[in-house]
């Protein structure tokens, strides 16, 4: 098809010792289209902290479930796929930012990946998957 962007794509199982490979994989691809380091390193950590949230509060750590990370490279950017099978969720109906200016002995532990996707990326977006499952896209901006 004309104009379609090809991407690379990683199935992992939803297991937190998989993300490491996770990480390689979105930095390896991230760098290749052209973003520096600082900016390969906010699209890895928000990647990471989406992944993470997946596989513990979606999944509840089972990790025989599916997550599948999709790095699609064009028109200027670098964009991420997330996609798992897990109950529908909307993470980024989450509106309160953590208090950053409160002192540490007084925050709720948590509360931070979100705010840290947000911060990290350029855009984000979430669907909901057509037969059940999410998808959250995310999409670093080329220097």
């Amino acid at each position: 098809m004309p104009g379609t962007k090809v991407g690379e794509r990683l199935d992992v199982d939803a297991d937190l010792n998989n993300l490491a490979t996770i990480r390689q994989f979105v930095r390896r691809v991230a760098t290749a289209a052209g973003l520096d380091r600082a900016s390969a390193d906010d699209l890895v950590l928000a990647v990471d902290e989406a992944v993470a949230n997946i596989i513990t509060h979606g999944y509840g750590k089972n990790g025989s479930s599916p997550i599948e990370v999709e790095a699609v490279p064009g028109n200027g950017a670098v964009t991420v796929h997330v996609r798992d099978r897990a109950p529908q969720y909307n993470p980024l109906e989450e509106t309160a930012a953590p208090k950053l200016e409160s002192p540490l002995k007084r925050r709720p532990p948590g509360g931070f990946g979100v705010y840290l996707i947000r911060k990290n990326t350029d855009r984000v977006e979430y669907r909901a998957r057509e037969g059940g499952g999410n998808e959250l896209i995310m999409v670093k901006n080329l220097p």
